[in-house]
This record gives C-alpha cells, sequence and structure tokens, in this order.
C-alpha cells in the first residue's frame, strides 16, 4: 500500500537526544536491556492523531529508527505491537554470529522504500541477522524488516504501542538505546511513555479477627527503585483478591465489612487516562485483570507490583450472632452456664480457639402452640361429610413430633402426623412435642343429627 511519506510523526523511546535527524520526539527515562534468554517489553501511548486508521492510505508506520547493541545479534527477536494487539516482526532470530562491541544505528522504511544498506559491507538491504557482521563494528543505513511496514495497517493509531525484545539463546545479552517510530501523518498527536513500575510489597502475613478497627484504614509502603512515577499522571491503588475474585480496589484498602477468609493484596500503578476502565475490574476475575496487563498484551497503562501481602480474617466481621431456641420447666436451655426456662433476649461472649471474641444473642420462646386446630370441613360430622379431617399447620422449628389421641371419636389415619381423619363425633387432642417440652390442643367434633345410633337394649338368655 503506498503511503504519503510527506507528512512524518515520530515517537522516540529512550534517549532521544542522541538522534538529532528526529523531531516531535516523546522520549522513555531507561534504555530497554535485552538479558539472555529473557524478554524485555517497552510501552508508549499516541493520542490525538486525527487519522486513527492505520489503513487509511495517508496513515501507517513510516519508519522505525533503532541503534541497538548485542553480542549475539543472531539471539535478537524484535516485534512492534499495535494497539489492536497485533505483532508485527522487524529483526529475526536467526544465526550465531559473535557481535561483541558492535552497534547498529539503524532505519527501517516500507519496502516500497528503496533501502540503502551500510556502504562498501555488502550488507543485504533486506535485514538478515546471519550477514557478514563483525565485532566491535558501527552499522547505519536504511533496511526493509522482517515485516515490511506497509503491512502495519490494521487497527488504530492511537492507543498504546508496545516494544518487544526477545533473547532467544545465553549466547550474549544487549540494549536497546533508542527506538524511534515515525507516523504517515502527525496532525493532532501527542505522545508519552507508559511507566510500569508499581514497586515491591515485602510478602507478610497478617492474621487479625473479623472487624477489627486496623482492617478499616491498611496502610501499606511500596519500595521502588529508580524514579517513582509523577503522582499527577499516575495513581497507585490497591487490589484486593479472595478465591480468585476482585472484591476491592481502592487507594487504601478496607477489609472491616469482610467475611472470614484468605485476602492478598497487590499494589497497582495506574495511568489516569485508564483508572476507570481499572476500576471496572472490581467484581471480576483477578486474572482478567493479570492478562489485560500482561506486557506482551498490554491492554492499560498499568502495572501490578512485585510480591503482595496476605490478609487471613479469622472470623466474621459481626461479631453479634443471633440464635432462636425454645425452652420450658421440663426442657431448659443450658446458655453460659444458667439453665434458661424463661422467654427473653440474653447475651453471651464466647473466644473462639482463633482468639476471636463473639457475642451470641439468644432469643427464648415458650413452647406454645397458638395456631388452632383447622377444621377444613367444619366442626359438625354427619353422613354427608364423613370422614372429617383434622389438621395442624407447624409454627415451631423442625423437628416436631404430633399424637393425636381421643377417648370417644374414632381417628381412622396415622395419628402421629399432622393430618388425621375422623368418623365419629368426640373429643380430639393433639399432642405437640419437641424436645422436653409439650403443648396440647383439643377440639369437640359433634355429630350433625344424621350419623345413625345404634341402641342395644338388655338381652337376658336363658337355657
Amino acid at each position: 500500500m503506498k503511503r504519503n511519506y510527506l507528512a512524518l510523526v515520530v515517537i522516540c523511546l529512550v534517549f532521544c537526544g542522541s538522534l538529532p535527524k528526529v523531531w516531535g520526539q516523546c522520549s522513555l527515562s531507561n534504555p530497554v536491556v535485552i538479558p539472555q534468554q529473557g524478554t524485555r517489553n517497552a510501552h508508549f501511548r499516541v493520542e490525538g492523531l486525527i487519522n486513527n486508521d492505520l489503513s487509511s492510505s495517508n496513515q501507517g508506520i513510516c519508519r522505525v529508527s533503532i541503534r541497538f547493541r548485542h553480542q549475539s545479534v543472531g539471539d535478537v527477536n524484535l516485534l512492534l505491537k499495535s494497539p489492536d494487539g497485533s505483532s508485527y516482526q522487524l529483526i529475526a532470530p536467526v544465526g550465531s554470529r559473535p557481535t561483541s562491541g558492535t552497534t547498529w544505528d539503524i532505519d527501517f522504511v516500507p519496502c516500497t522504500q528503496m533501502a540503502e544498506p551500510d556502504v562498501d559491507r555488502f550488507i543485504k538491504p533486506q535485514w538478515d541477522s546471519d550477514q557478514d557482521w563483525g565485532e566491535n563494528e558501527t552499522y547505519t543505513g536504511t533496511y526493509h524488516a522482517v515485516t515490511c511496514l506497509e503491512d502495519i495497517n490494521s487497527g488504530p493509531a492511537n492507543g498504546l504501542w508496545t516494544i518487544s525484545v526477545i533473547d532467544n539463546t545465553r549466547q550474549g545479552s544487549g540494549v536497546i538505546e533508542s527506538f524511534v517510530v515515525e507516523f504517515c501523518n502527525r496532525q493532532g498527536y501527542e505522545c508519552s511513555d507508559c511507566k510500569r513500575n508499581a514497586g515491591r510489597l515485602d510478602r507478610d502475613t497478617t492474621m487479625v479477627c473479623g472487624g477489627d478497627p486496623s482492617l478499616s484504614n491498611i496502610r501499606m509502603f511500596p519500595v521502588f527503585e529508580g524514579m517513582e512515577a509523577d503522582p499527577s499522571l499516575y495513581s497507585y491503588y490497591y487490589v484486593v483478591v479472595s478465591r480468585g475474585d476482585i472484591v476491592q480496589i481502592a487507594e487504601t484498602p478496607d477489609l472491616s465489612g469482610q467475611p472470614r477468609g484468605n485476602y492478598v493484596i497487590h499494589g497497582i500503578l495506574v495511568d489516569n487516562r485508564d483508572l476507570d476502565d481499572i476500576l471496572d475490574f472490581e467484581g471480576r476475575a483477578f486474572n482478567q485483570l493479570r492478562n489485560a496487563l500482561s506486557g506482551n498484551n498490554l491492554q492499560y497503562c498499568a502495572t501490578l507490583s512485585q510480591g503482595s501481602r496476605l490478609f487471613q480474617i479469622l472470623s466474621d466481621p459481626t461479631s453479634t450472632h443471633q440464635v432462636n431456641m425454645i425452652a420450658c420447666d421440663e426442657s431448659p436451655v443450658e446458655f453460659g452456664g444458667r439453665l434458661i426456662t424463661e422467654p427473653g433476649i440474653y447475651f453471651e461472649t464466647f473466644t473462639s480457639t482463633t482468639g476471636c471474641d463473639s457475642t451470641v444473642e439468644l432469643r427464648v420462646s415458650t413452647f406454645d402452640a397458638s395456631r388452632p386446630i383447622a377444621l377444613p370441613g367444619g366442626n359438625t360430622i354427619g353422613c354427608a361429610n364423613k370422614p372429617l379431617a383434622l389438621e395442624w399447620s407447624n409454627e415451631f422449628m423442625e423437628p416436631v413430633r404430633y399424637q393425636w389421641y381421643t377417648e370417644d371419636g374414632s381417628i381412622l389415619t396415622d395419628p402421629g402426623i399432622e393430618r388425621v381423619e375422623v368418623d365419629l363425633p368426640g373429643m380430639y387432642h393433639l399432642e405437640i412435642a419437641q424436645g422436653g417440652c409439650r403443648d396440647t390442643l383439643s377440639v369437640d367434633i359433634a355429630s350433625d343429627g344424621t350419623l345413625p345410633i345404634l341402641e342395644i337394649q338388655d338381652i337376658i338368655m336363658d337355657c
């Protein structure tokens, strides 16, 4: 795809003062070290570009300038990652030539533009780490990257960009001293680097009872190496994680209302422009946040601290637990060394095996049945409505025992359940029991006069 190369926006990463040919620069504070068999990422944010479409004919990457050193250039894998997560390889790891003391101060240009490699060195215009590079040399010139720059043509131009450098073997280390990306249309652009140093929290475990006043204002002091981020541009918060989920994101963690359990607290440094998005992770899985902050696929300018603090809350924060029980003279409730038979509200403080005090509120009621026996078919019995149902609706906690009985009536069904059927008038009783407490209800069932009456006269039998 052809690009308009007349208008360039330049974003410079790391020591741009050493590159006077570059204008419109944005710099990071430190070089990017390339460790043996390691990966390093550097990030920068682009904002304000009026033409935000990398696929547009007058937008894209028109030049990448890089100054770097490495003891074995064939180890180096250099990637440029755009805001939509696409990854573009600029330098591929190939070969194993020793290149100690050698510096590359080079530019990558689009493949549609003629490359001008280092003069008189027989260096190819297409970048190849397995060329005849030497030691203690300095190479310049322009080259075609492994991925043609014009193929960086999808997604937005504004957003977070990442330079990722990977060392594949243990044959040497290196450093990227500067890195410059030039956009084809600079109109409206702003750029800034992304600080990703949330410091270190010394790993420690604090065991505390729930609701302890110290949990309402937890203070931690991360240790930073190097310069801290500008507090006018970045905010420092804490992420509280329990059972894999984020339960709180706050500047000062407050666990005073949290139930018993383990809580891991991580520090997080956030660019203020991304703060609202980070706060929206509260209530979500911690792994979702961790993945969004991965250096290989950074979605927000934020980073978690090294290390974390563990708080073990040994009891629930509510110090008063309510218990409801039934008592009577025959079955008192033992509570705090007392035998309770009278209704009322009683309090007692207990200490658990963890050393946490809690108050139990005991609410005692008497075993008095207030609901009468229900008579769905009425309180009279006759030929038209026999058998007649008697039933009672339980008002106590289970388990409750039932026993129906009568002296002058007739119970047809199981007398040990809530509902029975009868077929004669008479006085019926229901004994309700729980534990050692009992109460009895009675109901009088009368005849409506339609039931036959069998009268037996005196019979005299004689031989």
